[in-house]
């Protein structure tokens, strides 16, 4: 088999090296409260690793620090960072694991907490237990303690979403006495080791005293812990009561999150967008975040792409909110962004990204804490991409999403006259009469109060570096500038080189005859010469480019969003340091691309446009389009920045092309294909024509279509190619122009038979005239074939994806007897789906003519390994990289089978709602559209119809707005009872009665 080698793209890292504070008694490094400030959730950490970086994470102003599950847990022996999930699959309420510690590291790590005045708030799992109900000790694993399993939840019904099992995880009788007893005493064992308070993991989960039939008082119970500070996880839906459990605890403001992501990612901070937090429940009794450890980790990837700047910039406004208790989520190191999700060196225990202690958002944390008690105004400056956050009449943040400088002229605030410093920068701002002046850097925080001018922390910085851009740089050299305030002395030092002492502001030139590729830069100061403990210090990266280099950039076009795909369009331009357009490559609508399959279309642009020599202060920008009303970013946004092999859509950019989908062009497997083409199954063609017959020979294989004319005929051809046998036939039909399905019809019908000794398979063909009234007719025309072979059926296969391998699961599968070996697919294979409400099985459907199987992802992971044949197949079977498991039940079980008189149809569509307008035995067709059909998941829709003694069933869907599905106006048929699938015109048999 082959492999082929995921392709990353360069990424400069920013790290950040250890501040050392002025003392100033007026810094507040905390809170009074946990309420009233921030909470560093230490996502993985081992306990000793939060206890060696307490006084870092003081200095970064946090009050509270959210450990991961400290309960026993399931592990497999991988310690990478990929193997974030098994402290959320406890296997009993027993304090320490594996990944974070054993009980007396916590209870170390709490007394220290404490030293520095920062509480310690436990994750606390408690509606389910593991996946693997073996490893489940006593008496957790006792059936009267958990609710019985019998079918996949539904998201929507609120009873089932507290009485049945998340994701497979085993769910907690929560009703049961003894589990709420050992819940509470956990509860309480981790307050008496010096806990502060909890996080309740899918809080929604678990019932409240007042739902409907199901209702305990498990809540009641528990929440009498003695902790300080609880909140519950209450992902919203409609059917999360977030507003009830606010009354109890605290919950989650998970949609504000998505909010924020959405509105910096598309550089729009307008007050009418980010105001509100959206949620019926009090600013006060909210958790919010910019990203939760379940919008990062999932395979959903939800916040994965937002970079390290744009969670800065968002950040800034969260935490500089007077309401709501924001919660920091620590990446794993250089993770994100542009980069992996998990890079390979990431692994659980360790300290994760430093962007929570870097200067940026450790000034707005203080900030938040001096605030405290101060009032909140919002509002726009210049455009709705600079909000200025007023707390009181004492300070204000002022955030600018433009990538250029941006003057503030007397714009109105209610600050205290005056003048202000910035905590970030050390700009000047005044404030007279109520107007206030300065200067926003690009892409900036800016923080400013009541701090006597002389009072600057020691800061030592490249003035308007980048932490998430590649900073990379064209042409011979670089001029950047120095920064180094408060300071004694201050050196850099270049690729490990001697130190060399500067002052502030100094201008230094990189890159000038040097090769192409990374300069590293290493800045020191020494605030105290008497201590070399006072000290700050930073690295920086740059890469020198070669100016011709061009870059690669992909786009994914969706049918069902854009309705036109045929051609796709890539217009850019570049903006200068003074925000003025320069350098369009192509006038609108731009470069045309280039369909490489699939809907994703591709184009190189001149190398300048990732990075211009200057790139601080330019920046270049697109736009897709298909030239036909449709574009993105839309009209009035800003326009796509871009990565090398990146490939973009609907929402912005999803990762790099070759990790997703492989090399464009792989080579070839190594298994030899047979001579003898695999049979085919023949079916009927219908031509239009005036009186011609038409004879078609072969030997071996004829794939045909059936196409019903629009316009009157005079007579219809219809050739049926068998291998070995030679037949032609004219049918004779009269047909009319089709729109819509008619309530009532009349039919002839001309049978050709083809004498061969084998089973009889009809196809009906419906032609429709135009419908003007509701009982117009049509006219059917019905010819039985007899076939040589039917149609094959299918298997349908699942897989266990191992974690540390990439979401884009493929299955390669053949036929292999003796020395005859006949492929199935392509190598690496098909895309296979996911399958909902699980956190790694995915499902593939498989001709039955085949007996082998070889799972990847294509990129460097398969199973069976390279040389080794595929896994036997066999139906309903479930794999995982050891081979066969088990037979495979989705969930807590299938769909049901239907009964004998009932047809499932599961459809796919951008259409909400899809309508299905349906006929069956001698009953009328529906009314005009029909019936509307329920969501499913994964843009299917679906519906269950009672067909009483029927054995045939005659349909057609369309959206209630006159657009139509009537597989091109023959009407889609099935005859007989059972479960049934509709994608792209292909009607599939998923199921059928014995």
């Amino acid at each position: 088999m082959k492999f082929f080698n995921k392709k990353t793209a360069l990424l400069s890292l920013l790290t950040l090296g250890k501040f050392a504070f002025a003392n100033n008694e007026d810094i507040k490094y905390k809170a009074s409260n946990i309420d009233n400030g921030v909470i560093l959730h230490a996502f993985t950490w081992s306990f000793n690793t939060i206890k060696r970086l307490l006084p870092d994470i003081q200095k970064a102003g946090y009050t509270a620090i959210q450990t991961s599950p400290i309960t026993n847990c399931y592990t497999d022996g991988n310690y990478t960072s990929d193997y974030w999930y098994w402290p959320y699959q406890p296997i009993s309420y027993d304090i320490g694991n594996y990944m974070l510690g054993n009980e007396d590291e916590f209870i170390s790590l709490c007394s220290e907490a404490k030293q520095y005045g920062i509480k310690i708030i436990v994750d606390a799992v408690l509606n389910h237990m593991s996946f693997y109900d073996k490893y489940i000790e006593y008496p957790f694993n006792q059936p009267r303690n958990l609710h019985p399993c019998d079918r996949k939840l539904n998201e929507g019904c609120r009873n089932e979403i507290t009485q049945m099992e998340l994701l497979g995880l085993k769910d907690v009788n929560t009703q049961s006495k003894e589990m709420q007893n050992l819940a509470l005493n956990f509860l309480k064992r981790a307050i008496a080791d010096g806990a502060s308070g909890f996080r309740y993991d899918a809080a929604k989960h678990i019932e409240l005293p007042d739902d409907r039939d199901v209702g305990s008082d498990y809540w009641t119970v528990v929440l009498q812990n003695g902790a300080e500070f609880q909140y519950g996880e209450t992902l919203q839906t409609n059917v999360s009561r977030e507003k009830d459990y606010a009354k109890i605890m605290k919950v989650t403001a998970s949609g504000y999150g998505f909010t924020l992501r959405e509105a910096v990612t598309q550089n729009d901070f307008s007050i009418g967008r980010i105001a509100d937090y959206n949620i019926t429940v009090t600013n006060d009794r909210l958790i919010t975040w910019v990203e939760s450890h379940d919008n990062y980790s999932n395979e959903t990837t939800e916040s994965t792409f937002v970079t390290n700047e744009e969670i800065t910039l968002a950040w800034a406004l969260l935490a500089s909110r007077k309401d709501t208790t924001p919660l920091f989520f620590t990446r794993p190191r250089g993770g994100g962004g542009k980069n992996d999700q998990f890079p390979d060196d990431t692994f659980v225990g360790e300290e994760g990204d430093p962007l929570y202690k870097s200067k940026t958002i450790t000034e707005v944390n203080i900030f938040r804490n001096s605030m405290e008690g101060e009032m909140e105004n919002l509002r726009n400056i210049h455009d709705e991409k600079i909000i200025m956050i007023e707390r009181g009449y004492r300070g204000a943040v002022i955030i600018n999403l433009n990538s250029s400088l941006i003057p503030i002229e007397n714009e109105e605030t209610i600050l205290k006259d005056g003048s202000y410093q910035d905590h970030i920068s050390g700009n000047l701002f005044t404030v007279t009469n109520g107007k206030i002046n300065g200067q926003l850097l690009p892409r900036s925080v800016t923080i400013l109060y009541n701090t006597n001018a002389n009072d600057i922390d020691p800061y030592i910085s490249i003035e308007n570096y980048s932490i998430v851009s590649e900073n990379k740089f064209r042409g011979k050299y670089l001029d950047v500038t120095l920064i180094a305030k408060n300071l004694n002395k201050a050196t850099y030092s270049i690729n490990g080189q001697e130190d060399i002492e500067f002052q502030n502001g100094k201008t230094l030139r990189i890159g000038e005859g040097m090769n192409n590729g990374p300069i590293n830069i290493l800045l020191r100061g020494l605030s105290n010469n008497n201590s070399d403990s006072e000290y700050v210090s930073a690295y920086y990266t740059f890469t020198k480019v070669d100016p011709d280099t061009e870059i690669t950039v992909y786009f994914q076009c969706e049918n069902n969003k854009w309705r036109d795909c045929s051609n796709i369009y890539l217009y850019t331009w570049c903006l200068d340091a003074n925000n003025k357009s320069y350098g369009i490559i192509s006038e609108w609508p731009g470069i045309k691309m280039n369909n490489i399959g699939n809907n994703i279309f591709k184009t190189n642009l001149p190398g300048p446009y990732d990075g211009p020599s200057t790139p601080m202060s330019n920046k270049c920008f697109g736009i897709f389009n298909n030239n036909n009303g449709k574009q993105v970013p839309l009209a009035k946004r800003e326009g796509y920045t871009f990565i090398d092999g990146g490939i973009y859509g609907e929402d912005n950019y999803y990762g790099q092309y070759e990790f997703l989908y492989g090399p464009e062009k792989p080579k070839t497997t190594t298994i030899i294909l047979p001579k003898t083409t695999p049979w085919i199954i023949p079916t009927t063609t219908t031509t239009t024509t005036t009186t011609t017959t038409t004879t078609t020979t072969t030997t071996t294989t004829t794939t045909t279509t059936t196409t019903i004319p629009t316009t009157t005929t005079t007579t219809t051809t219809t050739t049926t190619t068998i291998p070995t046998t030679t037949t032609t036939t004219s049918i004779p039909t009269t047909t009319t122009t089709t729109n819509i399905i008619p309530t009532t019809t009349t039919s002839t019908t001309t049978t050709t038979t083809i004498p061969t000794p084998t089973t009889t398979v009809t196809s009906t063909i419906t032609t429709v005239s135009t419908i003007t009234t509701l009982t117009t007719t049509t006219t059917t025309t019905t010819t039985t074939i007899k076939y040589t072979q039917t149609p094959l059926p299918y298997y349908t296969l699942y897989f266990e994806k191992p974690n540390h391998w990439n979401n884009n699961i493929k299955a390669y599968y053949y036929y292999e007897q003796g020395r005859t070996v006949r492929e199935g697919t392509k190598w690496p294979g098909e895309i296979m789906t996911k399958e909902t409400d699980t956190i790694n099985i995915y499902s593939i459907k498989v001709d039955k003519s085949m007996n082998h199987i070889i799972f990847n992802d294509g990129n460097n992971h398969q199973v069976p390994g390279s040389g080794q044949a595929g896994f036997d197949i066999k139906d309903l079977a479930l794999y995982n990289d050891n081979g066969y498991v088990r037979q495979y039940r989705n969930g807590c079980g299938d769909d049901p089978f239907p009964d004998t008189n009932t047809i499932i149809l599961y459809y796919y569509s951008g259409w909400n709602p899809a309508y299905i307008h349906y006929q069956y035995g001698n009953e009328p067709w529906t009314i005009v559209p029909g019936i509307p059909m329920n969501s499913h998941v994964n843009g299917y829709q679906k519906i269950e119809i009672n067909i009483g003694t029927s054995t045939s069933f005659t349909f057609v869907l369309n959206d209630g707005h006159g657009q139509w599905d009537n597989n091109q106006g023959r009407n889609y048929h099935v005859d007989s009872p059972g479960i049934y699938e509709l994608n792209n015109g292909n009607l599939s048999k998923l199921m059928v009665k014995e």
